[in-house]
């Protein structure tokens, strides 16, 4: 008898022995490795892809101070927002600092209250009150893009607006372009003379009146010597920027492409082109979402063209590119010079770039320090060794009464990225959860009340007094 109480506690040791040492190696192992599992809708507790690559063209070190008080339950939030990019960038830091022992650095740091983050990268700051995937990764595209290059819409013709509310204008595309970190102007030819050598890219926006000869030739030129252009013009005149066509090599088509099946698809005219499938290009790479083009015509290329033409934004093969008036009834008819689809809306175009011509004197001994400066800066700006150019027959589709619609607004930062030799930061879109929001009827509130502190305890108490109960009766 007492060898078997001797064996079972023997036993009943080593089991135990047994479950420490798993669980000591569960603990090394949990230490040593990390493994995680994102199931939430959405996946976003997880990066997007967008914010990986964004990440991957960012390779030195993102420093991140938050500026909390101790014991604030805010710090908890804030590992947890930073926590998904740490996994992804093993170079990112992350420091809390007490403005109460810190008061300078706070007040060096312009700190506004407690919560407010700061993130830095090659010696460029950002603060944030609020984190997010989207407020966090749009603050990264500001860091990452160093230069002061200027996106620069033409003005002065009546073109749009980047400052104007109207339905018309371009003030919603001009806000998400300088939340992206470029920096946005307008510019006037008849005022300025030329075109900043700084400008990453210039935006012809539906000139509604003729430009002045002097104005045409300055452009051509910054097209000539390797400027980047964005062309978006309705179909009808082109406001004197004629022999500009030539120099692109592209043309724009007689007509305006219209949709039979507008109807069906619930738009409000056949003259609304749907965009639903996009040729292979870096610009379109992750579109999905469909993008609208209000009254828009079609483009076509030259044949043996010293540029590098890839269309990509087309119509359905079902369009048709009418040539008469939009005020008759409108239907297919050759004999009137309709032509048949599809076509080609949105072309790219890519070149290297030629000789800007005349260079800037190397820096002399002699140079006053204005004139050291100015060599300096251009020769930072030189122009990159590819020239891009887009062109759009359609402008409407980033104006403010359209650019909200599908995925325009994408589809615009994503042209003008392009443009901007931004490639890593093109499509960088953080979707919203769909499930951030719950909404209750006025009774549930009362009825998970009445549930959890006074139903869920009875019940717990009742199962607790049946266990005790029938253990007496045996």
């Amino acid at each position: 008898m007492s060898t078997l109480k001797n064996t079972s506690r023997l036993q009943h040791v080593f089991s135990i022995l047994l479950i420490l040492v798993v669980a000591g190696m569960l603990a090394w192992l949990s230490n040593r490795y990390v493994a995680n599992a994102d199931w939430t809708a959405n996946n976003r507790n997880t990066l997007t892809p967008a914010s990986e690559r964004l990440l991957d063209s960012m390779p030195d070190p993102i420093a991140i101070k938050a500026f909390v008080y101790p014991d604030n339950q805010i710090r908890q939030e804030i590992e947890l927002r930073i926590e998904p990019y740490q996994r992804v960038k093993d170079n990112i830091s992350l420091e809390f600092i007490d403005p109460a022992k810190n008061p300078q650095l706070a007040r060096e740091m312009d700190v506004a209250a407690s919560g407010e983050v700061f993130i830095e990268y090659q010696g460029r700051r950002e603060s944030l009150r609020a984190l997010s995937e989207q407020t966090v990764t749009t603050a990264l595209q500001r860091l990452a893009f160093s230069g002061e290059r200027v996106v620069r819409f033409l003005s002065g013709h009546g073109e749009r607006n980047i400052d104007g509310e109207g339905q018309a204008d371009y003030q919603l595309f001009v806000t998400e372009l300088r939340n992206k970190g470029l920096k946005v102007e307008s510019l006037n030819l008849a005022r300025e003379l030329n075109i900043p050598e700084n400008t990453s890219a210039l935006v012809i926006a539906n000139p509604r009146r003729n430009l002045l000869e002097g104005e045409v030739r300055i452009i051509r030129e910054y097209v000539q010597n390797g400027g980047n252009l964005l062309w978006l013009a309705d179909p009808g005149p082109l406001a004197g920027l004629e022999p500009l066509v030539d120099d692109i090599d592209v043309q724009w088509q007689d007509g305006t492409v219209l949709y039979p099946d507008f109807q069906v698809l619930g738009t409000s005219h056949p003259a609304i082109l749907l965009a639903t499938d996009y040729p292979e290009h870096p610009i379109t790479q992750d579109m999905f979402d469909i993008t609208l083009f209000p009254f828009a015509g079609a483009l076509k290329g030259i044949q043996d063209s010293v540029w590098q033409q890839k269309p990509f934004l087309t119509s359905r093969e079902l369009a048709w590119l009418e040539t008469g008036s939009l005020e008759e009834e409108l239907s297919f008819d050759e004999n009137d010079g309709d032509q048949a689809g599809p076509f080609m809306v949105g072309l790219a175009m890519e070149r290297d770039a030629p000789d800007a011509g005349t260079e800037d004197a190397p820096p002399d001994a002699d140079d006053s320090d204005e004139e050291l400066i100015r060599k300096l800066e251009a020769d930072k700006n030189r122009k990159t060794p590819k020239q891009r150019v887009a062109v759009v027959a359609d402008g409407d589709f980033l104006a403010n009464g359209f650019v909200g619609n599908l995925g325009n607004l994408q589809l615009g930062l994503n042209i003008v990225q392009w443009l901007s030799n931004r490639d890593a930061q093109i499509s960088v879109h953080i979707p919203p959860a769909p499930d951030n929001k719950l909404f209750l009827a006025p009774w549930a509130p009362t009825l998970f009340g009445l549930l959890f502190v006074l139903a869920l305890p009875v019940v717990l108490i009742g199962i607790g007094v049946s266990r005790w109960w029938l253990r007496r009766r045996r």
